[in-house]
């Protein structure tokens, strides 16, 4: 009943519920590992887990809002098989879609709206709401790189990812 409440508040202007591990790495950049149950997430959020410097913002729902000019993702209560779960907060640098694959691969993402929908918690029950979400995802991927992350589930994609993605200041 909460999490409806969340979704209910966040359509109205708020932001939205993803089905998502959502990560801050040691340089301070936000990670948001996207996927149905079964795709990773929680076995990604594993994998960064240990590193120093790594917070674990939720291995199974992230919420995304919009403050001022960035896009930022929250951890939520509602972890998954991990159970991990962290009250904090960061800025939304990379939005990776979960598939499984033979070597770690990362492909532009040319989907992104659709599976962002899809993994999401849009209102189906509140024409308003849905018309916020649906222009909201639109926004996100307009401003946050998004990418198909073929993946192999072992520690080598973190070094992958962490060799992929510039630090910026």
């Amino acid at each position: 009943m909460d999490e409806l409440i969340y979704t209910t508040l966040l359509a109205k202007g708020k932001g939205v519920e993803i089905h998502a591990c959502g990560l801050i790495d040691a340089e301070g950049r936000g990670h948001l590992f996207v996927g149905k149950s079964g795709a990773g997430k929680t076995t990604m959020a594993k994998l960064w887990q240990d590193i120093p410097g790594v917070t674990i913002l939720s291995d199974d729902r992230v919420i995304l809002r919009k403050m001022g000019n960035k896009i930022w993702m929250y951890g939520t209560p509602w972890h998954g098989e991990g159970g991990m779960a962290s009250a904090t907060r960061n800025p939304l640098a990379r939005i990776y879609f979960l598939q499984k694959g033979r070597n770690n691969e990362l492909l532009p993402q040319k989907e992104a709206a659709t599976h962002l929908i899809a993994c999401g918690f849009p209102p189906f029950y509140n024409r308003d709401g849905m018309d916020f979400t649906l222009g909201f995802i639109g926004e996100v991927i307009r401003e946050i790189p998004c990418y198909e992350l073929r993946v192999v589930p072992d520690e080598r994609v973190v070094e992958f990812l962490s060799g992929q993605i510039p630090v910026v200041n």
